[in-house]
């Protein structure tokens, strides 16, 4: 078995102008929908996605690699929303709170 082919590491720039070209198909490419239409539609978005992305920066990222780029920035965006949450239950209470309430007492 040969070894993968490593591709180039994404630029700010190129997750940047992937993102401003999603924008105009976003809502053909997050369609829930499995049918072969929504499919159609899907494969048809990507390509012209591919199309614009390789205009701008002249590279050849094939359309899997621009699907899976995506996949991973919507999976990173989702982790720091995640994190950035507030906690809930358990735990010590803040220190703060805690020094309050032992003054009362």
């Amino acid at each position: 078995m040969e070894p993968k082919n490593r591709a180039a590491n994404w630029d700010r720039s190129e997750k940047a102008h992937l993102i401003s070209i999603l924008d105009t198909h976003i809502s053909v490419i997050e369609n829930k929908e499995c049918d072969r239409v929504s499919k159609k539609r899907k494969d048809a978005a990507w390509s012209m996605v591919e199309e614009k992305f390789q205009a701008k920066f002249g590279k050849s990222r094939p359309n899997k690699a621009l699907r899976d780029q995506w996949k991973r920035m919507k999976i990173m965006a989702k982790q720091e929303y995640a994190n950035q949450k507030p906690k809930t239950g358990g735990g010590p209470p803040p220190l703060a709170s805690f020094m309050l309430v032992s003054k009362g007492e």
